[in-house]
């Protein structure tokens, strides 16, 4: 899936590009065109189907067949008749050739006895293996020093799900896994180390604490996968389930995504730049989507089944789900508490009660969330509070707007066709480096964020029946209030009021303005 060429590219104010332009060309890998079908594999169905693998249902403890995205893998050759090596040689070639997306990461908690490896069969066929305490890595690759490093990120990722998991590592002192990295594939298969009764994958697969993935032109990708078949064993050994599809692969991913730097290792990363993370791609999924038109509200996120993930894209959007709930202070406590529910019938109804009343309000922080999502989006800063405000006295209000945070309630009730009046008066700092940006209500007009001149104060009215569209609503298409402006609602509703700046770059402002609300008249 081609990057689309429209996204505009600019300067952010530290002279760099803008989180909100174009995409890195790395950051194409994850959604390339998935190429031709593969070969169908004797007697198992319909391409793409892992059968009989106790992959949970929604529900999180029944087994039931996972449907793998895209087409069936090279694993053709592992079938109940053993097809020839060289038709499986073929499909691995056809699947290296078509590498390009994430689709058939699929996990299975259940299954036969692990493998039994044979140190002179992996002599005789060329495989070499580098393992630490908590993995032991197979591979017909050679072992450069970012494919050594793995078990060394591996072992660092142990004590940090445990942390997020709530786990003590003390428990499990012998957990350790076995991954296989395919490269080529032939010797690999010649060794004995793919089961014949692996379903069909395409790009990695886990199934108890054994885990084999193919090889991504990518260093960071490579460790991506390894990670996020890491967490699937993690969750079904340990835990003893990984949840409903949505969370599933949604904190697969979200702990997956890393930075690895001298040895260091920061799970749960969010990326600040498009070209950071290599072939990881999944804001421009989510912003590919919201282009033509696709728009998944949590509801549907919470309601896909595994057979949905067939389409790359939804890696982006569990991405993003976990992104939010994990990030944002008022649902953080609740997501949290899911992993001691991944084995009930009940997960999404529990999550649900957790979150409360405010899960309308999610609804429409999670629209705004992905239709502004930035490359270090600061999802603690744009929190918003929607309490409805109350009428505005005649005499109108002032209202304090700080420069370092999102959408901020005004507390100010304003009423449908009536014309009102806001003037702002203030200074303020936009960023601090290389030389402080200083910015009054009408913004600064050398650098433009979503169409309006930069820290320039912005207005949107919420309707009074809190009723959250699925969209994100005059949030995306603000009212330009600047210096002076006039509004005159379309909808009664509560005011509210920032000023204009990526939800990357809130950070590092200071200060706020005065506005002052005042009614005027009906308007005509």
């Amino acid at each position: 899936m081609p990057i689309n060429p429209a996204e505009s590219q600019g300067m952010d104010k530290r002279g760099g590009k803008t989180t909100q332009s174009g995409l890195s060309d790395v950051d194409e890998f994850a959604g390339l065109s998935a190429g031709p079908a593969w070969p169908e594999p004797c007697g198992k169905g319909s391409p793409g189907m892992l059968h009989s693998c106790g992959l949970p249902t929604d529900g999180g403890n029944q087994p039931t067949a996972k449907k793998v995205p895209g087409e069936n893998l090279a694993l053709s050759h592992v079938t109940a008749s053993r097809r020839s090596v060289c038709f499986g040689l073929a499909t691995w070639a056809l699947a290296l050739r078509t590498f390009g997306d994430t689709r058939g990461v699929a996990a299975c908690n259940v299954g036969p006895p692990e493998m039994t490896i044979d140190p002179a069969t992996l002599q005789a066929h060329g495989i070499q293996s580098v393992s630490s305490s908590r993995l032991v890595l197979y591979t017909d690759l050679p072992l450069s020093s970012a494919i050594a490093e793995l078990p060394q990120v591996f072992e660092a990722a142990f004590p940090q799900w445990c942390r997020y998991f709530g786990v003590d590592p003390a428990r499990h002192p012998r957990w350790q896994c076995k991954a296989i990295l395919i490269g080529r594939g032939e010797h690999i298969i010649e060794a004995g180390l793919l089961p014949p009764e692996l379903p069909p994958f395409r790009f990695g697969f886990a199934r108890g604490r054994e885990i084999w993935f193919v090889n991504p032109p990518s260093d960071y990708y490579r460790r991506h996968l390894l990670l996020h078949e890491g967490v699937h064993a993690f969750m079904n050994t340990i835990l003893g389930d990984c949840g409903p599809t949505w969370y599933m692969e949604g904190i697969a991913e979200y702990l997956a995504t890393h930075r690895w730097e001298d040895g260091r290792l920061e799970l749960a990363y969010f990326p600040r730049q498009a070209d950071e993370l290599s072939l990881w791609g999944r804001i421009r999924m989510v912003r590919q989507d919201l282009q033509g038109g696709k728009f998944l509200r949590l509801e549907d996120i919470l309601g896909l089944r595994p057979r949905d993930d067939e389409s790359v894209e939804l890696y982006g959007w569990c991405w993003a789900a976990a992104t939010f709930f994990d990030r944002h202070p008022r649902y953080q406590q609740a997501f949290r508490s899911l992993p001691q529910w991944v084995r009930r019938a009940e997960f999404n109804q529990h999550f649900r009660q957790m979150v409360g009343p405010y899960w309308p309000w999610a609804e429409h922080e999670w629209a705004l969330f992905v239709h502004t999502l930035e490359f270090g989006h600061d999802l603690s800063r744009e929190a918003i509070d929607f309490t409805p405000g109350i009428p505005l006295p005649p005499q109108g209000r002032e209202v304090t707007v700080a420069a370092d945070r999102g959408w901020q309630n005004t507390g100010i009730f304003l009423d449908k066709a009536v014309q009102y009046e806001i003037l702002a008066r203030g200074r303020y700092q936009l960023g601090q480096h290389p030389v402080i940006w200083w910015c009054e209500p009408n913004g600064v007009t050398i650098r433009y964020y979503r169409g309006k001149p930069l820290g320039m104060l912005l207005g949107a009215v919420v309707p009074a029946d809190q009723s959250f569209r699925t969209e994100a609503g005059s949030f995306v298409n603000p009212h330009p209030l600047g210096l002076r402006g006039l509004l005159i609602p379309s909808e009664t509703g509560t005011l509210f009021l920032r000023v204009n700046d990526s939800p990357a770059e809130l950070a590092d402002n200071v200060g706020s303005l005065t506005a002052v609300i005042r009614p005027m008249q009906p308007a005509a």
